[in-house]
């Protein structure tokens, strides 16, 4: 209801209704069916990230079962494959810091620009 009201679109706020309902007695659309697997998925990697303790694992591992088919030790792979895959893309997106002469010539410039359109 607070989604709707804010004026999301109803693709949005069907799977996050489902997403905490029961999924299942919803009849929902293949691909909305994927994002809420997707989200629930997510979350339970998220707590078990930010607090690692076994009820967490748990449950991923249970959900990555149920949803995919994936075994525990199937899981740890994907997630470490995750991992230096994410740390590659962090290496490859890094961008140095600019120096304070960087900075003023961009400022100088975008000052000019606002000089010149006003």
């Amino acid at each position: 209801a607070v989604l709707q009201s804010w004026g999301f679109p109803f693709s949005i706020v069907q799977p996050v209704y489902a997403h905490h309902r029961d999924a299942n007695d919803l009849n929902l659309p293949i691909m909305t069916q994927g994002l809420v697997r997707c989200m629930r998925v997510a979350e339970a990697f998220a707590e078990m990230c930010d607090q690692p303790v076994p009820q967490r694992i748990l449950r991923v591992n249970q959900l990555l079962a149920e949803y995919y088919q994936k075994g525990r030790m199937e899981a740890q792979d994907v997630f470490l494959t995750a991992i230096e895959k994410t740390n590659q893309m962090t290496e490859i997106l890094r961008t140095p810091p600019l120096s304070s002469d960087e900075l003023e010539v961009i400022v100088s410039q975008i000052k000019e620009s606002d000089h010149i359109h006003s």
